[in-house]
């Protein structure tokens, strides 16, 4: 059953986004969370997941319509895609910090190994699927890099 109070949010947060040019994901997923007691990690999840359909339909119909820059776009992306994959790397050598401080301030690990790939390896992950999902991860910061990206 549908729930009026989720429609109305998103009605209003659609409202805002489309008044004031900020995103939604800055306004609807503390709504989830704070009014409607959405578990974050599903609150941002769903706000992911309906950012890239709308935002892959939006971009079609600007394409349709021929008010994107296709070299603009590209030089964009070779900005950006590098710089997301860059990420994975940056949270690699991050743990490493955060592992090492945390053992000289406090005595105790934030993991069970660090860098934090053999933390999940630990857990009982393959290493395939901690490659797979460190690349899921790489593409999902590239996405997002080209999603946050607003063109006049």
């Amino acid at each position: 059953m549908i729930d009026p109070l989720y429609v109305a949010s998103g009605f209003g947060v659609g409202l805002l986004v489309g008044m004031t040019g900020v995103g939604g994901g800055s306004l609807m997923t503390p709504l989830l969370i704070l009014i409607f007691g959405t578990n974050p990690s599903t609150a941002i999840g769903t706000d992911i997941f309906y950012a890239a359909v709308t935002k892959t339909v939006g971009g079609v119909q600007h394409l349709r319509a021929g008010t994107v820059h296709k070299g603009l776009a590209f030089w964009m992306a070779v900005g950006s895609v590098p710089a997301a994959i860059g990420g994975v790397f940056v949270i690699e050598a991050l743990s490493v910090i955060l592992q090492v401080g945390s053992f000289k301030l406090r005595g105790k690990r934030i993991f069970r190994m660090a860098p934090i790939h053999h933390h999940f390896e630990l857990l009982g992950w393959s290493e395939s699927k901690v490659i797979v999902r460190f690349w899921i991860l790489a593409l999902v910061f590239g996405l997002f890099a080209l999603t946050t990206l607003k063109l006049r």
